[in-house]
């Protein structure tokens, strides 16, 4: 069993390897073109998503998490109240147990009220959710100023060849 894991570990680790060095060639491939706009679409693509991981983390941040004892109030707030299809009379048993929880669920309607009322959230205070949200934003960019180094250098040793080359055509004149 342990060599199964070992196994399928190291095939996640070599496919997540092949797809690095699959992007990092694409990147260099793009950055070598003539045009600049094709260097710059990975680092783009990557700015984007980080931006909208900043947005799930502020999504997570305004919604909150809920207590236990919210969640169990919730469910019971939510529970469907079945609906009789047919009349009963007033000495019928299953009218009588449908009137009894309809009764216990109201009152769990309103035990779940003043519980709501009572919960407390914590909510932090907002310097340290910015700077929070700007290490988010930092850690998810990482990738993208790598992508953005691998642009640069292969641009400068782009420019350096090209000027090799217009230095020696302009001698050959």
């Amino acid at each position: 069993m342990m060599m199964v894991s070992l196994i399928s570990g190291l095939m996640l680790l070599a496919v997540f390897v092949a797809i690095l060095a699959g992007v990092i060639i694409l990147q260099v491939y793009l950055s070598k073109r003539e045009s600049r706009l094709p260097g710059l679409i990975l680092p783009g693509i990557n700015f984007g998503l980080s931006f909208i991981v900043l947005f799930g983390m502020a999504m997570f941040m305004v919604v909150g998490t809920t207590t236990v004892q919210e969640i169990t109030a919730i469910n019971v707030h939510n529970e469907p109240l079945y609906i009789l299809e047919h009349p009963f009379n007033e000495n019928d048993a299953m009218l009588q147990a449908h009137l009894a929880r309809v009764a216990e669920i109201e009152a769990m309607q309103a035990e779940r009220d003043a519980l709501v009322t009572h919960v407390n959230h914590y909510e932090p205070p907002h310097g340290s959710v910015i700077l929070r949200m700007l290490f988010v934003l930092l850690i998810a960019n990482i990738p993208t100023v790598i992508l953005l180094g691998i642009y640069v250098y292969c641009r400068k040793t782009r420019n350096k060849k090209q000027r090799g080359l217009d230095l020696m055509s302009v001698q050959d004149l």
